[in-house]
């Protein structure tokens, strides 16, 4: 038989930094998603329209700037960039 203990130290901290990059990381992607996905509908000219612009893909847009501002800001509030 082989008994093996394992003690960590001081891990909480680069645990705490390494789920902020991952949260940060899939904010990122998913407001990319969005980007993405409102220029195929505006590409498309699917859906209600103001002005001849799709409502849904400008709202995909707005919705992915402020996805994007806030992870802006989180990142400049943490001071690690």
């Amino acid at each position: 038989k082989l008994k093996i203990q394992f003690q960590h130290k001081d891990l909480q901290e680069p645990i705490q930094d390494l789920n902020k990059m991952a949260n940060r990381m899939i904010f990122a992607l998913i407001a990319g998603a969005l980007i993405i996905g409102s220029s195929l509908i505006l590409n498309t000219n699917i859906g209600p329209k103001v002005f001849g612009i799709s409502i849904i893909g400008i709202s995909g847009y707005v919705f992915a700037a402020v996805m994007g501002i806030w992870l802006l800001i989180s990142i400049i509030r943490s001071g690690k960039l």
